[in-house]
C-alpha cells in the first residue's frame, strides 16, 4: 500500500519501521520499467565523459526546498532532474543555471500524489522544455498549493518551446550495481529514486521502498554516495551499500550555441552590429551562423558613431544578450 502524504513522510523518518507497514513518499510515483528505455552500458545514446572521476559537488546549483511555509509541492521528481541539468550546464559551458522547478513540475504534471521520474523526463525531453526561474517564480513564504499549481500563460510556455529548439536531452536508465553506477557519473549526476531519509551512524540507509527522487552527484569508493536533494541538508552521505532502484544519466546538448532565428531577425531588419551597453560595450558582428566578436580595436576600426547613425549598430540588455547565446 502507498500513502502520498508530506505530514506522513515526515513521520517515517522518525518511526522508520512504519516503512515497512507501508510506503509513504513525498511525491514520488514508481511505474513499471518501461522496456523502451535506453540502458546504460548498451551504447545506444551519443554522449561524452564529462568527469573522469565521477565527482560533481564543485558544480552544485542553488539550493532549493521543494517546501514552502504554507505547500509541501510534492515536486521532488521535478527538482532533482532540474539541479542534473544545472550541474550538466555549469560544467559544459560555465552557465549559472537556476530554472523554474515550478514550471516543470506544473507541466509534467506533478500532482497531490506526486510523479514518476519517466514523466518528468518526457516532458522537459519533448513536451515543454524548461524555463528561468525568474519566468516563472514562486514565493515559499506565501504560496499555497493553488498558487504553486495555478495555469501557466501561454508567453511562458513558449518560452519552454523554444528551449527545446536550441537544447537536446536524452537519458539511459542505470541497473543497479555499484560499478556501473560509479561509471554512469562520469557522463552526468545521477538522476535517482530511493527511500528518504533514515540516517544511522552518520549516513542514511536503504530502510525501505523506494520514496522520494534526488539526485547523486559523487562517491568515495567504499564507504558512502553522495546525494544532492531537494530538502535540507541539501548534502547528504548515503551508505555504501543503499540501494537505488532507478538511476538514470542523462545527456544534455545544445543544439547550436547561437540563436539563430532570432539572429536572423535582427539581420532581417538591417541590422549588423551589436553592442553590450550595460556590460563593458563589446561589440558583436551579426552572422546567419552566429555572433562574431570584435577586438576593440576592429570596433574602433568600423566607426562606431557612423553605423548607429546608419542603424546598422544597436545597444542590447543583458538579458537580449543571453537570448542571442542561447542562455
Amino acid at each position: 500500500m502507498t500513502i502520498h502524504n508530506p505530514h506522513l513522510f515526515k513521520l517515517i523518518q522518525k518511526f522508520p519501521f512504519l516503512s515497512k507497514l507501508f510506503t509513504i513518499t513525498d511525491g514520488l510515483i514508481i511505474e513499471p520499467e518501461d522496456e523502451r528505455d535506453f540502458i546504460f552500458g548498451a551504447n545506444t545514446v551519443d554522449k561524452v565523459v564529462l568527469r573522469e572521476d565521477g565527482q560533481w559537488l564543485n558544480f552544485l546549483p542553488e539550493d532549493e526546498l521543494q517546501r514552502g511555509r504554507r505547500v509541501e509541492t510534492m515536486g521532488c521528481t521535478g527538482y532533482a532532474l532540474l539541479n542534473v541539468l544545472e550541474m550538466v550546464a555549469k560544467l559544459k559551458w560555465g552557465k549559472q543555471w537556476n530554472k523554474s522547478d515550478r514550471f516543470t513540475n506544473k507541466m509534467s504534471g506533478t500532482g497531490r500524489n506526486g510523479n514518476s521520474l519517466s514523466r518528468v523526463l518526457e516532458s522537459v525531453r519533448k513536451y515543454h522544455g524548461v524555463v528561468k526561474e525568474v519566468n516563472w517564480p514562486w514565493s515559499r513564504d506565501n504560496f499555497t498549493w493553488n498558487d504553486y499549481y495555478s495555469g501557466i500563460p501561454l508567453d511562458i510556455q513558449d518560452i519552454g518551446t523554444e528551449w527545446l529548439e536550441n537544447y537536446g536531452i536524452s537519458y539511459e536508465r542505470v541497473t543497479y550495481n555499484k560499478q556501473l553506477l560509479m561509471e554512469s557519473l562520469k557522463y552526468s549526476p545521477l538522476y535517482v529514486a530511493g527511500y528518504a531519509w533514515y540516517q544511522r551512524k552518520g549516513l542514511y540507509q536503504s530502510y525501505s521502498t523506494a520514496n522520494h527522487a534526488f539526485t547523486i552527484v559523487g562517491y568515495v569508493e567504499g564507504s558512502h554516495w553522495l546525494a544532492y536533494d531537494s530538502y535540507s541538508p541539501h548534502i547528504k552521505k548515503l551508505a555504501w551499500d543503499f540501494y537505488i532502484p532507478w538511476a538514470y544519466v542523462v545527456t544534455l546538448k545544445k543544439e547550436s550555441d547561437f540563436n539563430v532565428a532570432e539572429i536572423q531577425k535582427l539581420l532581417d531588419k538591417g541590422i549588423k552590429y551589436i553592442m553590450r551597453a550595460l556590460a563593458s560595450g563589446q561589440m558583436y558582428e551579426l552572422t546567419p551562423e552566429g555572433l562574431k566578436y570584435l577586438t576593440p580595436e576592429e570596433a574602433r576600426d568600423l566607426g562606431i558613431k557612423m553605423l548607429a547613425v546608419d542603424k546598422k549598430l544597436i545597444g542590447i540588455p543583458e538579458d537580449y544578450y543571453n537570448k542571442l547565446n542561447n542562455d
